[in-house]
């Protein structure tokens, strides 16, 4: 599996490298510092993108984590389950192939 920095892909990315890209996204620039998008605005964008399938990209700041805590737990009471994009993959009996012009950000079932 393969990320792409930015999610910035091309197609000669698309045709060469031998893995699936994936991308996803909060909706929020969540790499910025927590002066420019604050807490409340990270919870709001967690909340509002997380369904069921759904492939979040979260960067790793202290913003970021707090965010974390506070939803998290309301992930876990509405019935989500949290895994690696391997385990989702599995769990929905997908496949994802690589070389297809195509970014995989949910695995719906």
């Amino acid at each position: 599996m393969f990320r792409a920095p930015g999610l910035s892909v091309s197609a000669t990315m698309y045709e060469t490298l031998p893995l699936p890209l994936f991308g996803g996204s909060l909706g929020i620039s969540d790499w910025k510092p927590a002066d420019e998008v604050g807490l409340d605005a990270r919870i709001k964008a967690m909340r509002n993108q997380m369904f069921d399938g759904r492939v979040i990209l979260i960067h790793d700041l202290e913003v970021n984590a707090q965010a974390l805590d506070t939803v998290i737990p309301e992930y876990y009471e509405k019935g989500f389950a949290i895994v690696t994009i391997s385990d989702l993959i599995k769990l929905r009996g997908y496949s994802a192939p690589a070389n297809v012009n195509f970014q995989y950000t949910s695995f719906p079932k």
